[in-house]
């Protein structure tokens, strides 16, 4: 809304953190996000008119049953977003499990997943190092290419087309 954001920047907003997670209806659908691929697009034309703005968009990969397609569509959005408003910031990151969320439920109802049933148990290390560190999961096919396009995205947000078609292709570790 071009009202709030006049008022956001005049109250000094600098910086907006967006959570679009996908480029991929299928996977917004399948992640109950309640937005299109149409709408960030669209948040990215409006945020273009506010220089004082610092747009970070959030998108996640690794998520069960997803595609190199899925994949490839979260890259495109990321590109065409970029192309759009040129003072956005984006990161690409694995899907971490993190206790009650909505992923994480979807994770134990497909059995992906078994959550500790007591507080003991939450103290072994696998479990621990399922919320804590980030690393294969067994719901992930290609945890090489999860691992390069993160990889990739954290540095300084420099994927460039180039990147984006080599990262999609090569099996080789890019980190």
């Amino acid at each position: 809304d071009k009202g709030f954001l006049d008022l956001a920047v005049k109250s000094g907003l600098s910086g907006l953190t967006i959570g679009a997670e996908s480029g991929s209806e299928r996977i917004l659908k399948m992640m109950d996000k309640d937005i299109t691929t149409e709408q960030i697009i669209n948040s990215a034309k409006v945020l273009r008119q506010y220089k004082e703005i610092i747009p970070v968009y959030g998108f996640i990969i690794g998520i069960p049953n997803e595609t190199k397609d899925d994949i490839k569509d979260t890259l495109n959005i990321v590109k065409k977003i970029r192309k759009l408003c040129p003072q956005l910031q984006f990161g690409i990151g694995g899907l971490r499990a993190y206790p009650k969320s909505g992923l994480t439920q979807h994770l134990i109802e497909n059995g992906f997943l078994k959550e500790p049933t007591n507080l003991r148990d939450w103290l072994q290390e696998k479990f621990i190092n399922l919320y804590v560190h980030y690393g294969k999961q067994t719901w992930q096919e290609d945890q090489q290419l999860i691992d390069n396009i993160s990889y990739l995205s954290s540095l300084g947000n420099m994927l460039g087309d180039h990147e984006i078609k080599r990262v999609i292709k090569s099996p080789r570790r890019w980190h």
